[in-house]
């Protein structure tokens, strides 16, 4: 994503109430400096510095200039990852000084207070943790019609609410404010956990088998184009696979899937699950159980450092983990062993998909499409 994209809704946040976008001065790119040497991060801080020295001039009259660091989160959560990312990434900004910002109008609209700083998404949509009275919750902001508008959770949201399960976010409030739209739901309680424990996957596997099915069809043939547009020399292969899933029992039923399931998403304490978060990537054309596989598959991606592709190559699907929780919770084919490798060929299909939607130039890197869909396509049956 690009600068201007991450940047547009936290700006706009930062900015006069009027939704006037202030005019960034990029300093550094916001990357996760994952193996950067620290003369790389030194250098990085002292660029962004010498930027801000070198505008204090020219921002007179809209405020001193400030770094602007989008906060995500990561698949490392070390002290040692946090201090690198913070060190290597952020921007400066020349923001206005006095007066309200349109966040400041966005909160009060809410009825509430803020009790963090506000957090980037990888879309660029931005939360911020508040409190109303006694209660906590989490305030999502987007500009309107773009990837980082909360509306898609909503929606979402409102079709979880059918459940009335205490475990799902709860939507209590919503608007629109200087083309930026807002989201207000539940805070839920818990912690991330630090493993993913056999009690608590048999939790997540519960909830989500209970998920409600749709009426349109699985989304596999439609993911199937997206990875065929970025590998032509696979696309053969791999509609040949979204065909056979299509038609298979796993496919013949939609659910809604929650499209990140991974640890990060999860909240627990002592007596097991307390809440499953962050549903910006829920669909209705999901695969039974395919949640629960992309959580166990990246569980694996993040021990093993490695790409989803090559996490495929190891089937997944088999490990012990996996086929114990779809025969509990999928019993009428979590039996059969072919049933859960086309699960496995849903996994792929739909992560590469939603990947390469939201970052297109993932299809102009050819390692990343060797590695993830040519290496596999060549292994398809």
């Amino acid at each position: 994503m690009s600068a201007a994209a991450e940047l547009d809704t936290l700006l706009r946040l930062l900015g006069p109430a009027d939704g006037t976008r202030p005019r960034p001065l990029v300093a550094a790119l916001p990357w996760a400096p994952v193996g950067a040497g620290a003369v790389t991060l030194v250098e990085q801080v002292a660029r962004r510095c010498r930027l801000a020295v070198r505008t204090h001039a020219s921002a007179a009259g809209r405020g001193r200039p400030r770094v602007v660091r989008p906060v995500r989160g990561s698949l490392r959560n070390g002290l040692r990852d946090r201090l690198r990312r913070r060190a290597g990434s952020g921007y400066v900004a020349s923001l206005p000084s006095g007066g309200p910002t349109l966040l400041d109008l966005l909160l009060q609209e809410a009825g509430v207070v803020p009790v963090s700083r506000p957090a980037v998404g990888a879309d660029g949509a931005v939360r911020i943790a508040v409190r109303r009275g006694r209660q906590r919750a989490v305030l999502r902001m987007g500009r309107a019609g773009s990837a980082a508008d909360p509306s898609p959770t909503m929606a979402g949201l409102h079709a979880l609410a059918r459940l009335e399960d205490p475990r799902l976010p709860a939507v209590l409030g919503s608007g629109e404010r200087a083309e930026v739209r807002w989201l207000l739901e539940t805070m839920l309680p818990g912690r991330r956990p630090r493993a993913l424990s056999g009690a608590l996957l048999d939790d997540v596997a519960a909830l989500v088998a209970t998920l409600p099915h749709g009426t349109a069809p699985v989304a596999v043939r439609d993911d199937a184009e997206v990875l065929a547009a970025a590998a032509p020399d696979s696309a053969p292969a791999v509609r040949r696979a979204a065909d056979s899933l299509a038609a298979s029992p796993v496919g013949a039923r939609s659910q809604l899937r929650h499209g990140d399931l991974w640890a990060g998403n999860l909240l627990a304490d002592d007596s097991g699950l307390t809440g499953v978060v962050d549903w910006d990537a829920w669909s209705w054309g999901g695969v039974p159980a395919v949640d629960l596989l992309h959580l166990i598959g990246t569980d694996e991606r993040i021990r093993t450092r490695s790409s989803l592709g090559e996490v495929w190559l190891r089937r997944p699907w088999e490990d012990p983990r996996f086929t114990t929780l779809v025969g509990r919770h999928w019993p009428e084919w979590g039996a059969d062993g072919e049933m859960r490798a086309l699960v496995g060929t849903a996994w792929w299909l739909g992560q590469l998909a939603s990947d390469l939607r939201r970052n297109p130039a993932l299809a102009a890197d050819r390692g990343w499409v060797s590695r993830n869909i040519s290496a596999v396509a060549q292994r398809l049956p």
